[in-house]
């Protein structure tokens, strides 16, 4: 490419010694047309790029490789069939736009080969043309699709997580998922729905009645807890904010962990979080991840155990570990259950799933395949063991 272009420009006259009697020819030699563009939209990798055609510049666009002025028809097609009102509005003036953009990028590219603009242009220009390029995908992949079109054109996380849906693993009730699908394919035909991605309309399904899907696993039976009991982990955050007695409640909530650690830490404070913490321990929804005590062992700092049970950042600032043995665990109600798909339904996003289901034989399993499964909320009181873990 850089050779073409020396050779375009000192046919043109614009190349000798120096560029615009200013730059040195070495410099200007230097210039080259930018990387590809990468993106994803309507469920492909895409790239876009300026090629060099024998000497004329034209910005190509793959998946499949082609100019991008052979996507116009089909572009238009797809808005004319699929959308109406404002969203067709606004897929036909991306159209234009995309047009002027991309006759704008082919003279950049063409003024870069001739070595009279920087390659920093042409890659500023190619940006902006991708940036179009994604929203009028997106405006078209949501444009008027079935649920079932959504998550075969996205796949990812919503693929995962909706194939794991209908096998059903672990569910006695499998009324449950035909509720659910139906719920889900509603929603996404809803008017406001249309521009969501599955992930998101797969997701605000299971909020709406969150409560009809959890917990519907296959039971858990004590004799498999094992002597060292059950263990769960919540951040120093759940529990200045949801389980501390009222009168702790209102001296710490609009605080910080940091400043709640030092009053446990001051031994002329009557404030310690292990015997202060109560309240029912649960996560999001009305249920909590359980693990072996023998997975989340003792002496472990915050960070190792992030690193073992595949935990977000919120727990870098400290937690709270509950242990339960067997015995206490039965007596305080504590009814374990194996996790199915909708027990992790909320975890992760597009990009990663987070959670998906793990086979073993009684217990489900987190990424790392440490063992875990789910329970109703229990009181925090009743725990064997409450140790403070920063």
């Amino acid at each position: 490419v850089i050779g073409k272009a020396k050779d375009l420009g000192k046919k043109a006259g614009v190349l000798d010694d120096k560029l615009d009697g200013t730059t040195p020819d070495a410099e200007a030699a230097a210039a080259k047309l930018p990387d590809p563009t990468k993106f994803k939209a309507d469920g492909e990798s895409h790239k876009v790029w300026v090629e060099d055609k024998g000497g004329k510049p034209e910005v190509m666009m793959a998946s499949v490789p082609r100019p991008v002025d052979k996507y116009y028809a089909e572009w238009a097609g797809k808005t004319d069939k699929d959308l109406r009102g404002q969203p067709q509005k606004d897929a036909k003036g991306l159209i234009g736009y995309i047009k002027s953009l991309d006759q704008s990028n082919e003279k950049t590219a063409a003024a870069v080969m001739a070595g009279t603009q920087p390659a920093s242009a042409a890659k500023t220009s190619q940006d902006t043309l991708v940036d179009r390029i994604k929203e009028l995908l997106t405006l078209l992949m949501g444009a008027a699709a079935s649920l079932e079109d959504k998550i075969k054109s996205v796949g990812g996380a919503a693929a995962t997580k909706w194939r794991q849906i209908k096998a059903g693993k672990d569910l006695k009730d499998r009324s449950i998922i035909d509720k659910f699908v139906k719920r889900a394919n509603q929603h996404n035909d809803k008017p406001a729905n249309e521009k969501k991605l599955p992930l998101q309309v797969i997701q605000d399904t299971f909020w709406e009645n969150n409560g009809e899907y959890i917990l519907k696993g296959t039971p858990i039976s004590s004799s498999e807890i094992g002597d060292e009991g059950l263990s769960r982990i919540v951040t120093l955050d759940t529990v200045r904010k949801y389980m501390l007695p009222t009168e702790f409640s209102r001296r710490f909530r609009a605080k910080t962990n940091a400043e709640m650690l030092a009053a446990h830490n001051d031994p002329g404070d009557d404030f310690n979080i292990e015997t202060c913490v109560q309240g029912p321990i649960q996560g999001s929804q009305a249920m909590a991840w359980w693990s072996p005590a023998g997975e989340m062992p003792g002496g472990l700092t915050v960070g190792e155990l992030i690193d073992k049970l595949t935990l977000g950042p919120d727990f870098l600032e400290g937690a709270v570990k509950f242990t339960f043995t067997a015995q206490d665990a039965g007596h305080a109600g504590l009814k374990l259950r194996k996790p199915t798909a909708f027990d992790g339904l909320p975890q992760g996003n597009e990009a990663d799933p987070w959670w998906v289901s793990k086979p073993n034989s009684v217990w489900g399993a987190t990424a790392g395949g440490n063992l875990e499964a789910v329970a109703p909320p229990v009181a925090a009181s009743k725990a064997t063991k409450t140790e403070l873990i920063v």
